[in-house]
C-alpha cells in the first residue's frame, strides 16, 4: 500500500544507539506525535490514538492489511497480544536492526491511525526526506 524504500543503514542493538531511543526519534518526527506512558510502558500516539509500542527487544505497530500475511511469514513477526485481531504485529529485533525498515513500519502504522490530513503531511515529509537521501 505504501512505498517501501531500500534499507540503507543498520545498527547493532547493543551498540551506541538503543532501540527505544531510535524508535522515539522516528516516531516523534511525525506530525503531532506524542509520547505517553500507559500500563507502565511508553507508547507513541497521534491525537490520543496509539500507533507504536516500542521496546528494547521488540516493537508493536499496526500493519498494512495488504502486508500482514507477508510480515507474518517472517519469523521476526507475530500477531500482537490482545490487539493482533485488529491487525497489530510485534516485531522482535535480532542482532541488528534496519533503520529504514523501522521507519517504514512506524510510518505505515502512523498512516493507518492518524487523521488523513496528518497522514498526507507525514507522507509528503517522508517523500522529501527520501528524495534528499537518494540525491545526497
Amino acid at each position: 500500500m505504501f512505498a517501501v524504500w531500500v534499507p540503507r543503514h543498520s545498527f547493532r542493538q547493543t551498540g551506541t544507539m538503543d532501540m527505544v531511543s531510535e524508535i522515539r526519534r522516528i516516531a516523534l518526527a511525525l506530525p503531532e506525535a506524542t509520547e505517553e506512558t500507559t500500563w507502565d510502558d511508553i507508547n507513541f500516539r497521534v491525537r490520543k490514538k496509539i500507533f507504536c509500542f516500542p521496546g528494547e527487544t521488540a516493537m508493536t505497530v499496526k500493519a498494512d492489511p495488504e502486508e500482514l500475511e507477508a510480515l507474518l511469514h517472517d519469523p521476526r513477526f507475530e500477531l500482537a497480544r490482545y490487539v493482533g485481531r485488529f491487525g497489530w504485529v510485534s516485531m522482535t529485533f535480532g542482532d541488528t536492526a534496519d533503520l529504514a525498515e523501522l521507519r517504514e513500519l512506524i510510518l505505515t502504522s502512523y498512516l493507518l491511525i492518524a487523521p488523513k490530513s496528518l497522514g498526507r503531511q507525514a507522507l509528503a515529509e517522508h517523500q522529501d526526506e527520501t528524495s534528499r537521501e537518494t540525491s545526497g
